[in-house]
C-alpha cells in the first residue's frame, strides 16, 4: 500500500511564522490599525502555529536556517501529514 502525504513549507522570521506555502500569515491592515509598526506582530508565533496545526496531523520533519554574512535571516520549517 502506497502512503500519500501532504507537505507545507513555513518561513519563520523573528520567531513568527510569516509565510506558509508562499502565503502571508499576518493581518497587516489590522496590525496597522492597532498602531503596530512590526509587520511580523500580526503573524502567529512559531510555537503557537505548531500547536494549532499538530492536531490536524501536521508534524515537523525538517528545519533549515538561512544565514547571510553569519547572521540568521530566516528559518524554513518542513511539515507533512498523511492523506
Amino acid at each position: 500500500m502506497t502512503r500519500m502525504y501532504d507537505y507545507r513549507v513555513c518561513q519563520v522570521q523573528q520567531q513568527y511564522v510569516t509565510f506558509v506555502d508562499g502565503e502571508w500569515q499576518g493581518h497587516m491592515p489590522l496590525a496597522e490599525a492597532a498602531g503596530a509598526t512590526d509587520p511580523f506582530a500580526s503573524c502567529p508565533h512559531t510555537w503557537d502555529y505548531l500547536q494549532r496545526v499538530g492536531p490536524d496531523g501536521w508534524e515537523l520533519v525538517g528545519a533549515l536556517t538561512h544565514e547571510l554574512n553569519g547572521s540568521t535571516q530566516y528559518d524554513i520549517l518542513y511539515l507533512k501529514r498523511e492523506l
